[in-house]
Parts: C-alpha cells; sequence; structure tokens
C-alpha cells in the first residue's frame, strides 16, 4: 500500500529529518545523551506518518502541482 508514496519519501525524508533534528535539538541539545536513541528511533516512523499525511494532501490538489511535488499524478482509486 506504502508503494505509490515512496518516490515522495524519498524526495522528502532527508527535509522532514532535518525539521525533525532542528526541533529534537531545540529540545534537548545534544546527540551524546541517551535520548538520542528515542529519536534514532522514533524519526524514521514519524517522518512516514508526515508523508501519509503530505501524500493524501497533495492528492486533493490540481494534477500541475502534484506532478511538480511528486512527480506524476496521485490516481485516487474510488
Amino acid at each position: 500500500r506504502l508503494e505509490p508514496m515512496i518516490y515522495l519519501m524519498f524526495l522528502s525524508h532527508a527535509c522532514i529529518m532535518l525539521v525533525f533534528w532542528g526541533a529534537w535539538q531545540s529540545a534537548f541539545g545534544s546527540d551524546l545523551y541517551w535520548p538520542y536513541g528515542i529519536f534514532y528511533g522514533g524519526a524514521p516512523v514519524a517522518t512516514l506518518v508526515v508523508v501519509l499525511v503530505l501524500y493524501k494532501t497533495l492528492a486533493l490538489t490540481p494534477a500541475a502541482v502534484q506532478q511538480a511535488f511528486n512527480g506524476r499524478r496521485i490516481v485516487r482509486l474510488p
């Protein structure tokens, strides 16, 4: 079920992780302490959730916007 979102995830995961990392550093300051393990395990899952929301939102936009962000139109199944 996730296959249509893989390309969008490939394109956006670094940007999303960078935002998460900035928020993490604001809250915890460093990767030298034990809470970094929580970030390391949780950030990929949070990135997947963000991409799912982004994909569902992108499916509601015009075809030109979908083409610009996803590289192709999103086919909405009935």
